[in-house]
């Protein structure tokens, strides 16, 4: 899955749980700054990530992260990678 996928499930997930129009979410939203997002808000979205991509990322990992790109980042680096096979 590409950056670009995993932002765009991403958005659809914010705006799920926080009431901000799409359109105004980008890669540098701050999470915590920007969307207001409350520790119970941040909580539900974690858990829809989890759920969403299969992962499991840790809510200080969530934190750390602070943008949505950053985020997506951290969601890219949880999934698990394709198997290259030679020949």
């Amino acid at each position: 899955m590409q950056d670009h996928e995993i932002l765009s499930t991403l958005k659809s997930i914010v705006c799920a749980i926080v009431d901000i129009d799409r359109a105004a979410l980008g890669s540098e939203t701050n999470m915590l700054f920007d969307l207001g997002i409350s520790s119970a808000e941040l909580m539900s979205l974690l858990l829809t990530v989890e759920e969403t991509f299969d992962i499991e990322i840790g809510a200080q990992s969530a934190l750390e992260a602070q943008t949505l790109g950053g985020f997506v980042a951290r969601i890219a680096a949880e999934l698990p990678k394709p198997c290259l096979t030679a020949g």
